[in-house]
């Protein structure tokens, strides 16, 4: 499970989050969510123009750091909506993996 200050996270790569370059074409720039935390954390990496390849370029680093598309989801909704009914250990279900509480839990 790839963690932010303790928390479950992922990048997220949508079609609103570019930003426009000085020849006018908008590039996608990813951003880091983190369950239970409303918002989210731009980057700085330029993914460029090709949305596809910018999702592409999001997932494999979402695997790469042991995160499954079910918790992406997870932690996504949770970001969006604090009131769903999902607690850290579905999160850490959904990746395959147990919830072991620290101890300030």
């Amino acid at each position: 499970m790839h963690l932010i200050d303790g928390k479950p996270a992922c990048l997220l790569v949508t079609e609103n989050f570019t930003r426009q370059h000085p020849d006018g074409q908008r590039h996608y720039y990813p951003a880091f969510v983190k369950a239970f935390e409303a918002g989210f954390t731009p980057t700085d990496w330029d993914y460029g123009t090709d949305y596809k390849a910018a999702k592409a370029k999001v997932d494999a680093f979402n695997e790469e750091h042991g995160l499954t598309r079910d918790a992406m989801v997870l932690i996504v909704t949770t970001s969006m909506m604090p009131t769903a009914p999902i607690k850290i250990e579905d999160i850490f279900r959904a990746n395959g993996e147990e919830y072991v509480p620290g101890p300030e839990a």
